[in-house]
This record gives structure tokens, C-alpha cells and sequence, in this order.
């Protein structure tokens, strides 16, 4: 679902939409993007809730209910990696940590590359939780250090137990 021109007006699908083109943004490596939604009324209606508005124009034979939803993108600024800061190693090399790394310093950092790295580290089986993020997140610079922190699982695990069979 998505907003259409004439289209029914359902308040999900806008914030849907909204949610979309910050997502596709951020994988653009604008990790700082603010989309916010406006739904304009006509001046004739200004008095009146946007949903029974709409309801009464369709009820009237309208097309459309004349609501403009209008998106305000602020995209902030692109965001390259400067270094990357692993944290959290104990008996892995750092090496493993290295090859599944799908961000490098001086390319963009997209939220998409931060995931992919999240899933290729856990996929490897060496850690039970890795998160990885922009340092100092608060502040929007074209540059920053990104930290992976990993939480390796435990090297060795001893079972004990006993059954019984009829």
C-alpha cells in the first residue's frame, strides 16, 4: 500500500510511506534524514478532520476528498565511514571480524551495509550478539567511526545428562 493520487486517505499508508523514504534514504547514506508528512485540507473544510472529510465528498460522488499530502525531506549530510572500532574480541582474530565486513573506511555508510555486516558476523557462528553503529550518533558529521561490538559465545560447553530407554 502506498499513497496514491485519488486514492482512499488511510493514515497507516502515509506513515508507511514516510517510513519508506526514510529507510531508502539512509541507504543512500543520509543517516541523519528527517521525512515529515503534512496532509493539507482545503480552505473551505479547514474547520473539518481530515477522515470525515473524506468521507463526506466520496459519500457526495467526489473523485478525491482535495487533501494534498506533501512529504518534507531534510537529508542532512552523507555520512562516510572513517574508521571502523571493533570491540568486544576476546579469543577470535581480528581478521574474522575483517572479512565480514560489508562497510570499509571512506565508502558510505548506508543502513543496509551496517545489517549485512550484523548478519555476516552472526552468520559465522563466533558470536551470539553483534551491534554495530555510528560513533557519537548525536552529532551529524560527514564523517565517522562506526563501532562493531561483538559478544563471542562460549568456546566450550560441557553437557551432562542421563537417560533411560524401555
Amino acid at each position: 500500500p502506498g499513497v496514491e493520487p485519488g486514492a482512499p486517505l488511510v493514515f497507516e499508508h502515509i506513515e508507511q510511506a514516510r517510513r519508506r523514504l526514510v529507510d531508502h534514504y539512509r541507504n543512500q547514506g543520509y543517516l541523519y534524514v528527517s521525512v515529515d508528512d503534512e496532509v493539507d485540507v482545503p480552505d473551505d473544510a479547514a474547520e473539518r478532520i481530515p477522515r470525515d472529510l473524506c468521507l463526506a465528498r466520496f459519500e457526495e460522488g467526489a473523485d478525491d476528498c482535495g487533501l494534498v499530502v506533501r512529504y518534507r525531506i531534510r537529508e542532512g549530510p552523507r555520512v562516510r565511514t572513517r574508521r571502523i572500532v571493533v570491540r568486544g574480541l576476546e579469543h577470535t582474530r581480528p581478521g574474522v571480524v575483517d572479512s565480514e565486513l560489508d562497510i570499509a573506511p571512506g565508502e558510505v555508510v548506508t543502513a543496509r551495509g551496517l545489517e549485512r555486516t550484523r548478519a555476516n558476523l552472526i552468520r559465522v557462528g563466533v558470536f551470539n550478539r553483534v551491534t554495530e553503529r555510528p560513533l557519537e550518533e548525536d552529532r551529524p558529521d560527514v564523517e565517522k567511526d562506526v563501532l562493531v561490538e561483538v559478544r563471542e559465545r562460549n568456546r566450550f560447553s560441557l553437557q551432562v545428562g542421563a537417560g533411560s530407554s524401555t
